[in-house]
């Protein structure tokens, strides 16, 4: 044993040397480093996942908050008989995990412009104080610059309607024109008979989200009287400060025994179960879909370390003649990965990050460079041939709903993404280098 230990090179410093001798040297017949490619390649795989997940974020977020901050709410509860929510109301608001607790009422009727035909459209009653007692719902809505012109939050008036933009623009309305709801009123089912109530157009929202632009009116409480047929009841929904903790409220909710017989409390879990699952679905497959990238790198940087360790055969060799164990060899190429994966996976990381906070002027600037060659090749060719080329742009209004792309960047990701091409590093160099052991010292000084 004492005789083995002498023969081994004393200390460890000499590995990363050589690690990073290796990792620095070139092919004998090219110039370029091996190691550059397989840098390059990590750092174009991490650079467009991170790219892509940033702006799948920034959709799907985006769709989340509108329809949980101007839709579903975090936690409904629906009541089955008409008892007075004014105890509820009070005992929800007071607890420490709401945010804002809103009495609502939703109605599916159709609406009229004065020069348009009827669409559908479902108008939910809210109090004139919305805005004030819901400050996520008015911010999702984009209201600060109807707060500044009128001059106060109580902005839902009765016998006023607000109405989405779209909605708005396919009838042809615009603020302070009148519109027409469908109303069934009667004294039996057989004598129900098509009547129309009108309402004043005094805001027009836009939040972003189609479905909601283009068929959703918000009216006061004491207006939905004339519309409504009697029978529905006015739910309540509740915006949590912590949504993700509303299994806990509701368990909390149903202790304190203030909720009447038959009333039944939804989470925004069940109530979006479909859509939100959907989501999922969409970010995990795009995830694997790119994550085949980094198996491409992966198999791109075994092949060119298993020829590293090919040509370095003679280094080996030697260091395994003056007393380097096999082991001290593999981690050589170890480290060589480590080296790759980090510097790649760090420049893929800030040009990811730089892309994805940027993504808006980074369209916008390749639009003005393909519409600048686009108008000197009208130019150019304007003598010759009647040329007519259209406005480039990549994303337009015309085509898609939204005025430039959102981006999120979930930093927890960022480091997954980070630590996943690393590890593909490591796993490239370790399965490379298996083939160290097998050298023999003396068949290799004797040959190379």
């Amino acid at each position: 044993m004492a005789r083995d230990k002498k023969k081994r090179l004393p200390g460890k410093m000499w590995i990363l040397f050589v690690a990073f001798r290796f990792l620095r040297s070139r092919r004998k017949e090219r110039k370029i480093r091996p190691s550059f490619f397989s840098i390059l390649g990590l750092a174009v795989g991490v650079m467009t996942l991170l790219s892509v997940l940033a702006v799948m974020n920034g959709f799907q977020l985006g769709f989340i908050e509108d329809i949980l901050e101007i839709g579903s709410y975090h936690i409904r509860i629906y009541q089955q008989q008409d008892e007075d929510q004014t105890d509820l109301l009070a005992l929800l608001r007071g607890m420490p995990e709401v945010e804002a607790a809103v009495p609502f009422l939703d109605v599916q009727t159709m609406i009229e412009g004065p020069f348009s035909g009827m669409l559908g459209c479902n108008i939910r009653a809210l109090p004139t104080d919305t805005p004030a007692i819901d400050p996520g719902w008015a911010r999702q809505m984009d209201l600060d610059d109807a707060f500044a012109s009128d001059g106060e939050r109580d902005l839902i008036k009765p016998d006023s309607v607000w109405i989405g933009s779209v909605l708005a623009q396919n009838l042809g309305i615009t603020t302070g024109d009148s519109v027409s709801f469908l109303s069934m009123a009667g004294d039996s089912f057989r004598g129900l008979e098509p009547t129309k109530v009108e309402y004043t157009v005094s805001l027009i929202f836009s939040s972003g989200y189609y479905e909601y632009d283009s068929a959703l009116a918000f009216v006061a409480h004491d207006s939905i009287s004339a519309i409504a047929s009697g029978k529905e009841k006015i739910n309540i929904g509740v915006k949590l400060k912590n949504r993700w903790r509303d299994r806990q409220f509701i368990e909390k909710l149903n202790e304190t025994g203030k909720l009447f017989p038959g009333t039944e409390v939804v989470s925004w879990r069940q109530y979006n179960r479909s859509f939100f699952g959907a989501l999922r679905m969409e970010k995990l497959a795009m995830m694997l879909v790119i994550g085949i990238v980094f198996i491409v790198v992966g198999a791109n940087m075994k092949h060119s370390l298993e020829r590293t360790v090919w040509e370095k055969k003679e280094e080996i060799g030697l260091l395994r003649s003056v007393g380097a164990h096999p082991r001290d060899i593999r981690l050589i190429f170890l480290l060589d990965g480590a080296f790759i994966g980090s510097i790649g996976g760090g420049i893929g990381t800030a040009l990811g990050l730089l892309i994805a906070e940027n993504i808006n002027g980074i369209f916008s600037l390749t639009e003005k460079i393909v519409n600048a060659v686009i108008v000197f090749s009208e130019r150019l060719l304007m003598p010759f041939f009647q040329v007519r080329g259209e406005t480039f742009s990549l994303f337009s209004s015309t085509y898609f709903y939204l005025q430039e792309v959102p981006s999120r960047v979930m930093y927890h990701e960022v480091l997954i993404v980070f630590l996943f091409a690393l590890a593909a590093s490591l796993l490239s160099a370790w399965v490379s280098s298996g083939r160290v052991a097998d050298f023999d010292p003396a068949e290799i000084m004797r040959y190379e």
